[in-house]
């Protein structure tokens, strides 16, 4: 028998067995996995912290740097230690205060205008049913639809007091589940500073293990597609971040301008879905609509008039300025990615698709054209 053919049929019987192992422990492997996941929590999480701050803070050792050089340009060493504790803090101190923020006041008020709605049930229905009444009168259209939704909004009012205090011992049962999120969430904020203080190292030591224990060429493969993944991911999640964060505060100046209610609890779920390019805008701008329609309906005319004109202004002056390297995903790709990520993991799946196709298509591209450039010029003939 051919050597490569008893090779392969070894493989694809070592395979079997070892998915059908897989297969019948899956409990236990489950267990493993939750265990592990358990003990590396304070990691993934002080990485991902360290991975969102690492761009800010290349930007605060760049611009301190220049101090450092205009104030102590007769020092015989440079101060690059002072730059490096002076960056940190300053990142972490901006960090800290937003999420004091966020925590502070943003919350806060989104639970009132959630608790006022809840209050307001009954007016809204109301309102909710004379528009429907309207829309069939006027139109001569009979808006089943709207009847049903009329009949699931007041169950779900009605049974939502019962829900909540059902809820009660699930949630003091809970409680030392949340002691633990929050004791990881410490631990790797304190990781945290840790890996952004010594990324260097870290990075250098990861490198010579990597050298270490893979061959040559596959750790040089693997080292371009972690600096390829590195660079889309940063500049990705950072231009959407900073993007959902403009346009959410100027969602809740206008709305503040123009006299609409609920500016707190909308310009939030704007900012959070404004985050996902294309289909955000209107997932976060069709209920906040519809809110404000079943409140007053002037409120959500003027609230789409805005929200047009604020997505049309972001489109074309706020986003273009802040992307600092462009993808060059094109763009039926780019709405592949976001129906595959939502379809497997929701909002969370829709975040991290785009960059991650746009990863796998830099990749694909670059080993394209490479190969084409090493083969030889086709000539033709006359």
């Amino acid at each position: 028998m051919n050597k490569k053919l008893l090779k392969s049929i070894l493989l694809a019987i070592t395979f079997a067995v070892f998915l059908v192992a897989v297969i019948i422990n899956i409990n236990k492997i489950s267990g493993v996995v939750s265990f592990i996941w358990g003990i590396l929590n304070p990691i993934v999480i002080g990485f991902c912290i360290a991975f969102l701050l690492n761009r800010p803070f290349c930007f605060f050792m760049k611009a301190f740097g220049k101090l450092d050089g205009k104030i102590f340009k007769k020092a015989k060493k440079p101060h690059g230690k002072a730059v490096k504790v002076f960056a940190i803090l300053t990142v972490y101190i901006l960090f800290l205060a937003v999420t004091a923020l966020l925590f502070g006041l943003i919350v806060p008020q989104v639970i009132s205008s959630v608790v006022n709605l809840y209050n307001n049930r009954d007016t809204y229905i109301a309102n909710f049913t004379s528009i429907t009444e309207w829309v069939e009168q006027t139109l001569g259209l009979n808006i089943s639809i709207a009847s049903e939704l009329k009949k699931f909004v007041i169950e779900m009012i009605e049974k939502l007091p019962e829900s909540f205090m059902s809820s009660i011992p699930e949630v003091f049962a809970a409680a030392g589940d949340v002691a633990s999120t929050i004791i990881n969430a410490l631990m790797g904020f304190a990781m945290s500073v840790y890996m952004l203080a010594s990324k260097e190292m870290l990075l250098s030591q990861c490198r010579r293990i990597l050298y270490a224990f893979v061959p040559e060429k596959a750790a040089a493969k693997i080292n371009d597609i972690m600096h390829v993944s590195s660079d889309v991911f940063g500049n990705y999640l950072g231009q959407r971040l900073l993007d959902a964060l403009i346009v959410g505060a100027l969602c809740f100046i206008c709305m503040t301008v123009i006299g609409l209610p609920y500016a707190i609890l909308i310009s939030t779920l704007i900012a959070l879905t404004n985050v996902i390019p294309f289909f955000g805008p209107f997932i976060g701008a069709i209920p906040s609509a519809f809110i404000l329609l079943i409140g007053k309906p002037i409120n959500a005319l003027w609230f789409i008039i805005m929200i047009i004109v604020l997505q049309q202004l972001n489109e074309h002056l706020i986003s273009p300025r802040l992307t600092v390297r462009p993808m060059g995903i094109p763009a039926w790709l780019t709405f592949v990615a976001l129906f595959i990520g939502g379809g497997l993991e929701g909002f969370f799946g829709m975040l991290v698709a785009v960059p991650t196709f746009g990863v796998i298509y830099k990749i694909i591209v670059d080993i394209t054209e490479k190969k084409n450039t090493d083969k030889p010029a086709e000539t033709t003939q006359e």
